[in-house]
């Protein structure tokens, strides 16, 4: 390999492209996995009535999300394989806490913004701890609802991260929420580095 090859593979452009790479294939890998939600959530009308319907559509979403942030967490050279394992290893765990939550905030996202806020809180949480540990349900909810707190600073910038997101998806069109969920997880990635290393230190 010539010094020039060597350089680009060494170098930042290189690093930059394998890192734009792997988000455009994690987020291939989203979009397949959320087809299903996606669909379902276009077909439903926006009546109180599909409340429940709305919170079986997005059941689908909980162990595809869990699966993207393990990707990204790793970021290898096979992001696809990366997603197909975090799925298999996460999908039953993170659906028995996101679908009762997913019904909480169906039912509840009319009139108790409050308290759909802190589930969706606690359920970041949820998706943040099983995407890298394997702990008993209970104790996964019960870590999820202890970092709201403890890691309070991952909690702000939880809801700024929200926020923006909300913000942009309102200016634009629901569907950029789908096509940019990948950088979103990475960010969340990051966002949560604290947690985890307190989750690694205190409880593994």
């Amino acid at each position: 390999m010539s010094t020039l090859s060597t350089g680009f593979v060494d170098g930042r452009l290189y690093r930059t492209c394998m890192f734009v790479y792997q988000l455009l294939v994690i987020e291939a890998c989203l979009v397949v996995a959320l087809l299903p939600t996606a669909l379902s959530v276009v077909l439903l009308e926006p009546d109180p009535r599909n409340a429940l319907l709305f919170a079986v559509a997005v059941i689908p979403a909980g162990p595809a999300l869990v699966a993207g942030l393990y990707a990204v967490r790793r970021m290898e050279q096979s992001p696809v394989r990366d997603f197909v394992r975090g799925y298999r290893l996460s999908w039953l765990d993170v659906v028995k806490l996101w679908a009762p939550a997913a019904v909480v905030i169906s039912v509840l996202s009319a009139d108790w913004l409050v308290i759909v806020a802190l589930v969706a809180l606690w359920l970041v949480n949820v998706l943040v701890i099983t995407a890298r540990f394997s702990f008993r349900v209970r104790d996964t909810a019960r870590l999820s609802a202890y970092y709201l707190g403890a890691q309070w600073r991952c909690t702000l910038n939880l809801i700024l991260l929200g926020a923006g997101f909300v913000f942009l998806v309102t200016l634009t069109s629901d569907w950029v929420a789908v096509f940019l969920l990948s950088p979103v997880l990475c960010l969340l990635a990051r966002i949560t580095r604290p947690l985890v290393a307190d989750v690694e230190r205190r409880f593994v």
